[in-house]
């Protein structure tokens, strides 16, 4: 691959990159007002614990509520099976 074609290439990933940036990334800075790369990895540094479960049986509960839920049915199932 010659030199322009590399060029020519590089030129669609910046687009790109620019493109994720601006429908991915600013929708979710936006609204914490995280306005520079300072700010960004500054937030991203800091240590983030999830509220809610992002998948499987219980998307979208709160790990709380999940595992609340979870020490009832567990003790349940071993009530059941120690009668």
């Amino acid at each position: 691959m010659g030199y322009s074609a590399r060029r020519i290439k590089a030129l669609g990933d910046v687009g790109t990159v620019a493109d994720l940036f601006a429908t991915m990334l600013r929708p979710l800075t936006e609204p914490c007002g995280l306005e520079t790369w300072e700010e960004l990895a500054a937030d991203a540094a800091e240590e983030w614990v999830p509220a809610r479960i992002a998948f499987g049986q219980h998307k979208g509960r709160s790990i709380a509520e999940a595992c609340t839920r979870f020490a009832i049915a567990a003790k349940s199932a071993w009530l059941a099976y120690h009668k």
